[in-house]
């Protein structure tokens, strides 16, 4: 008994995962609104050749995509996600660009892209940083705790204190590094 409902809720939950990797619900492609949906795929930067993959999924369900209607769509879309604000959004999150914005439209998506792309890699960088001088910071904690120890000679003192030094140098060095990284990102946040 134990073992049939394992089972069960087994299999049901392999079904579920099977039908929530299908690129489209049944019911989207029963009410066929090919244009629609390639509007929201243009708008949203989705490569066109993901139409192919609704040919697949919809004719499991007796029902063939209209690929003029989607094409439609997928150009109108096209024209929102195209744009040199959009450019600068998807570079700054750090998306990948599929290439899809048509020549016309295509010049200043990237002049922005790159920018944006940019920041979000000077935005890396200094985070990395940022944890960087963190660990540098527990790294002092714990020296100067061993220079508290009372079984110091006078050379670990002046060890422990060297080493002391050289980490604050450290930290210092990675400060000024993102100092420079928040000046480069304001200047291309300001085009330049």
């Amino acid at each position: 008994m134990l073992k049939s409902i394992v089972f069960s809720v087994l299999l049901t939950g392999f079904g579920f995962m099977v039908s929530s990797c299908s690129s489209i619900s049944k019911e989207e492609c029963q009410v066929g609104d090919w244009t629609g949906i390639g509007h929201r795929d243009g708008s949203q930067g989705r490569e066109q050749k993901r139409f192919y993959s609704y040919v697949e999924d919809c004719g499991e369900h007796g029902v063939t995509p209209n690929h003029d209607q989607y094409k439609q769509g997928y150009e109108e879309g096209l024209k929102v996600f195209c744009t040199p604000d959009n450019g600068w959004s998807v570079g700054r999150s750090g998306r990948s660009y599929n290439n899809i914005c048509p020549p016309h439209l295509a010049k200043e998506f990237m002049s922005q892209y790159r920018k944006g792309q940019k920041v979000h890699q000077l935005e890396v960088k200094i985070r990395n940083l940022q944890q960087d001088i963190n660990a540098t910071d527990n790294e002092i904690s714990v020296q100067e705790k061993a220079l508290l120890n009372k079984t110091n000679t006078g050379a670990d003192v002046l060890l422990i204190g060297a080493q002391i030094d050289k980490l604050r140098r450290k930290k210092l060095d990675q400060e000024k590094e993102i100092f420079k990284l928040q000046q480069e990102m304001q200047r291309v946040e300001q085009g330049g």
